[in-house]
Order: structure tokens, then sequence, then C-alpha cells
């Protein structure tokens, strides 16, 4: 919503309420986030809070749910690698369909072989362990893929919850705005202000239901994304509830720095360190040769004889001794330790990027509602008040109220980074640093249309 055009029609706000109302009136001009008013009575579904978002996300989510295929994959293919391979049976007929005595089958010789690769240097064990640690990558892609889209979740219920309150602020304005140009046209019709006022109070009108439409739209789309946030098509909820003002408690920075090595990204690139380090061992035993082992009958049947036939037989590696796949693997293990000091440095500078803008934000949201707002507050209704007895002119009650809207934008900002900021921390970490009533408690219960 353009803030700008609420602070000029909240300001002329101001100007006429100081004419209507008691000295209790500015206090009004101040939308408070626990008690804006519903705007709508016909809401129709029940709110929706950050934890019930959660589950919708964890249950619903189509990125969730392909890693989870995934997962199941991994274990398909683990199973596979730790299967032995299959014996082979074999059956040769000689001296058959040839001429003179071999022109028939009476001097042919059937033999009947069953041969077994025996795979040496451990392949077999080795397989099964890196298929093991394919796993284990998987999971971790899908602890860290799961922590993304819980923080992309929370980050979208706090853009609802500021779009619900902008609402709320737009709502309010609007009925200030309309019950202003009522008070003019009864001051124009008393003779004690110019007619061209009217013209002014309409624009200001027109211009704050247009900043209603404009922040009801992006009310309407911060729905939709948090919808999509599980897969939703729709938003089958009416509103998000939560305590948006509330800045909950949070951990020392020493202890949360100290969780960095433990983060889903960078516990993901460890897992890829080990799996890599176990295909060396896997390449370099593939370099040995294995064994095949023959064993079978063989029937003569011109002397109606019978006899076992034995085979063993070895690959010489005169050429291929598995040496280019050996270095790669090596080569790789070395890229994976260079990933996963990668991850930790940008895990750690991401922590800090997001730890900065949280305690700014926290910071100014404290400020703001602790310093600034009562004092603006006090001012508002100390020169409304003197407006109203003759002391200050249009001008200052008008500078009063901008500096006060501007003031209260301000503050849901900050509320807004905060909330957006300790949600990518989370996500970061893969665990809670707050109470998750921070932005997920029904305290308050909403009604904007």
């Amino acid at each position: 919503m353009p803030f700008k055009a609420l602070v000029a029609f909240g300001a002329v706000v101001g100007f006429g309420f100081s004419i209507l109302l008691v000295p209790a009136w500015g206090a009004e001009i101040v939308p408070s986030v626990r008690t804006a008013v519903q705007e709508d009575s016909a809401a129709a579904s029940a709110p929706l809070t950050l934890d019930e978002s959660y589950t919708r996300t964890l249950t619903g989510s189509p990125v969730l749910a392909a890693f989870s295929k995934e997962i199941q994959a991994g274990k398909a293919e683990a199973l596979q690698a730790g299967l032995r391979p299959n014996p082979e049976l074999s059956v040769e007929v000689e001296n058959v369909a040839g001429s003179g005595d071999y022109s028939g089958f009476d001097s042919a010789e059937t033999t009947v072989r069953l041969s077994q690769l025996v795979e040496l240097g451990g392949k077999r064990r080795l397989r099964r362990q890196a298929g093991d640690l394919e796993r284990t990558v998987a999971d971790r892609d899908f602890e860290a893929a799961r922590a993304a889209a819980l923080a992309e979740t929370a980050g979208r219920f706090a853009a609802l919850l500021a779009a619900q309150e902008r609402l709320a602020l737009a709502g309010q304005q609007l009925r200030l705005a309309e019950q202003v140009l009522r008070t003019g046209e009864e001051r124009i019709e008393a003779g004690k202000a110019p007619a061209v006022e009217r013209l002014r109070l309409q624009a200001l009108v027109a211009e704050a239901r247009l900043a209603q439409d404009q922040a009801r739209q992006q009310r309407a789309t911060a729905r939709q994304a948090l919808a999509a946030a599980w897969g939703g098509e729709t938003a089958d909820f009416d509103r998000a509830a939560g305590e948006f003002e509330h800045l909950p408690a949070l951990p020392d920075w020493l202890e949360v720095s100290g969780w960095i090595a433990q983060t889903p990204a960078v516990a993901g690139q460890a897992a890829r360190i080990e799996q890599s380090r176990q295909k060396v061992k896997l390449e370099d035993a593939l370099g040995i040769p294995d064994l095949t082992v023959s064993l079978g009958a063989k029937d003569i049947r011109e002397t109606n004889d019978r006899a076992l036939v034995a085979e063993f037989s070895v690959p010489l590696q005169f050429f291929d001794r598995n040496q280019g796949a050996r270095s790669a693997a090596r080569a790789r293990h070395a890229k994976a330790g260079e990933e996963h000091r990668a991850a930790l440095l940008q895990a750690r500078t991401d922590l800090v990027e997001a730890w900065g803008r949280m305690t700014a934000a926290r910071g100014t949201a404290r400020v703001l509602r602790e310093e600034i707002l009562p004092v603006e507050q006090q001012s508002f209704e100390a020169i409304s008040y003197g407006y109203r007895a003759g002391k200050f002119g249009l001008l200052e009650i008008l500078g009063v109220q901008r500096t006060l809207f501007e003031a209260r934008g301000r503050y849901i900002d900050a509320l807004e980074a905060c909330h957006q900021a300790v949600a990518e921390i989370e996500g970061l970490l893969g665990r809670k640093i707050s109470n998750s009533a921070a932005i997920a408690g029904i305290d308050t219960e909403r009604g904007e249309s």
C-alpha cells in the first residue's frame, strides 16, 4: 500500500476530527495492532495459526513430497548395491550338425556349466556402505529442504500478518476520511469554510478508498502466497492469527553461532565428504580383479561317458586398472571438502547478515513502540487540543499527524522485518530460536476484509 498517500489524507483526517471529538479522540488515530477492528463482519473461516501452517506445509508441500520420493529411491538403491552378482548357467553342445561322423548327434558332447563371479577386495561391502551414505545424504538434503520450507512458510505468515495490519490501518483512515468529509460539509453549509474545501476532502476520501483497495489486494496476494507454501491452489482460510507485536526472547549470539556447523546445509556437505571418501575406497577396490569360478558336467555321447568341468578365470590388468576412476574419486573427495568449507563460510555469512537485520529491526520496533510512538501520540493530542482552543493552526496539526502516521507505518515495517529475519535464521539453523507464539498465538482475533 502506498504509505505516503495514507499519510497525506490521514493528516487532513486529524484536522476534521479535531473539530468533532473530545480530547480522547487522538488515541484512536494510532491503530493498535492488538485492537484493530474488524472491517467486514462477514469473516467466514477460523483464523489460521503458524503451527497449523507448519502442519500443512509438512503434509502438503510438493517440494517435500519430491524429496521423500528421493529418499525412497535411495533406500532401494542401497538395497540393490548390497546384492551379490547372479550366477550364470551355460549349456554348450559340440560335434553336431557337421559332416561324416559328426552329421547327427551320435558324437555330440554336451557341457552344462554354472559360473559365479567372486568379488574380491570387499567390493560388495563397500558398495553397501556407499549406498547407506547415499541415503544419509538424501536424509540431510530432506532436512535442509524441510527447514527451508518451514522458514518460507513462517516468512509468508509474517507477511500476511503485516498485510492484515496495513489493511486495518487503511480501513480506519478511510472511515476517518469519510467522517471528515461529513464534518467539512457541515462547516461549509454553516459558512465556516469555503466550498472548495469539499473537493479536497472528496479527493482524500477517494484516495483513502483506493489505498484500502490496494491493501486488500495485497492481503489477498499474501494469503495466496501462504497457501502456495503447502501446494494450495486457493486460500481456504480468511486470516492469519498471531501476536504480531510480540518480540520473543532470543538466545545469545555466541550460542547461536555455535550451531553453524550443525546447520542442515553444512551437515549435508559433511555427509557428502563421507560419501566421497567411501567412493574413493570403492574405486580402489574396483581396481582389484575379480575371480570367475565355473563348475559343470560334460556328457560325451559317443562313449557314453561323463566328466566334470572346472574353470577359473581372472582378467589381466595390463591396461585398465581403474586408474582414471580412482583419480576422479579422489578429486571429487577434495572437492567435497572445499564445498563443505564454502558451505560453512556461507552459512556463517548468511547467519550474521540475518542476525544483523533481526537485531536492527527488533531495536527499531522497540524504540518506536516505547519511545517514539508515545511521544508522538502525546504531541498529537496536545496540538489537537490547542487547535480547538485556537492556539495552533492547520499546518501544525497536519504536520504532527503526518509524523504520527509515518511512525506507525515504520513500526509495522520493523515488526515484519524482525519476524522475517527470525524465520530466515531458523531456516538456516534448522531449529527454533524463539517461541512459536511470537507469530503463532491466537490472542488476537483479526477481521479485515
